[in-house]
């Protein structure tokens, strides 16, 4: 029987204090990128497709639903 094979996608995060005054990639990301991209090399399944960076949400933040 084949084995599945998955192209995965890769999402990383900025945290609060990467959004202060950073205008290059942060450490946060960095490290982030390296461990994803670590674990899916080790994967014979697997091939990332693509590495996805949301810079726009607020860890923490909290929305009123009306």
């Amino acid at each position: 029987m084949q084995e599945d094979y998955f192209y995965v996608a890769a999402y990383l995060r900025l945290s609060r204090e990467d959004r202060i005054g950073y205008v290059t990639e942060s450490n946060s990301i960095c490290s982030q990128r390296d461990l994803i991209v670590s674990f899916v090399k080790e994967q014979s399944n697997m091939e990332i497709y693509d590495i996805y960076i949301d810079g726009s949400a607020i860890i923490g933040l909290k929305f009123k639903i009306k």
